[in-house]
């Protein structure tokens, strides 16, 4: 690989961080918890593809003895967010009503960051729980609201279809590295003679054709989709290994 190409991979994870850190922020899930959760899963992937602990130290630049500590300390399954924590310690604790002075004599929201705030500062914890919809500040009064959750619920299957997706893109991606004279899946238009003023028409017409030939692809693969929560083990379930993908690029 030339370092042009290495250079743009991290350059394409470094975004990748980004997009899946606004994604942790909606659903409660801290840098601290995607930390953990990083290396214990990367260094379980190659353990099961059968690398040797010599493999596993040059594929993940960990020493042999930091391999070993993280592999045998399993990550939980679940971690609070700090939000999450101050919401549950505040509901708790019979000191603290659901509405407080926000400073004065005792007990106010000061004297409940002082107990309870952590690395916050007052403030900044204002501002957070204010931004999450988590209270309402009105006349000097600081107010729990009803719904005491940072996290959201997760639409547990929107999330696992574009698991899959995702998985496939990458899949995809590295065929197209390692395969540039057969690529897969995208075709990117550079154009010298579409004039600047036409790109969002040529776009609209680009964009119809797909939507009307995506119609018809998926009318043909659900003449034969069934699902595997309700298939048979009579029915012998595969992978038919077909998938769509659209992007919608700024460039043409």
């Amino acid at each position: 690989m030339s370092k042009d190409t290495k250079a743009a991979v991290e350059e394409l994870i470094c975004s990748l961080f980004v997009e899946v850190l606004e994604l942790a922020k909606i659903h409660g899930i801290t840098i601290k918890r995607m930390r953990e959760l990083l290396p214990v899963t990367q260094l379980q992937a190659l353990e099961q593809a059968g690398y040797s602990q010599t493999e596993m130290v040059a594929e993940s630049g960990y020493t042999r003895k930091s391999i070993r500590k993280i592999l045998s300390k399993p990550v939980q399954t679940h971690c609070i967010h700090p939000l999450d924590q101050f919401i549950a310690n505040w509901d708790a604790d019979p000191q603290f009503p659901d509405c407080l002075p926000m400073e004065g004599q005792f007990p106010s929201f000061e004297h409940l960051h002082d107990v309870y705030g952590g690395e916050f500062t007052a403030p900044g914890l204002l501002k957070l729980l204010k931004e999450r919809s988590l209270i309402a500040v009105e006349n000097g009064q600081v107010t729990l609201l009803p719904d005491r959750s940072v996290t959201a619920h997760t639409e547990v299957e929107r999330v696992k279809a574009a698991q899959f997706s995702i998985r496939a893109l990458f899949k995809t991606l590295r065929h197209n590295i390692e395969n540039p004279d057969q690529p897969l899946t995208e075709r990117r238009i550079w154009s010298s003679t579409i004039p600047a003023t036409q790109l969002a028409e040529y776009r609209a017409t680009v964009s119809q054709a797909n939507q009307v030939h995506r119609k018809k692809l998926m009318q043909i693969m659900e003449q034969f989709q069934v699902s595997p929560e309700n298939a048979t083990e009579a029915q012998c379930m595969k992978a038919v290994g077909l998938g769509m993908y659209w992007f919608e690029l700024n460039e043409i």
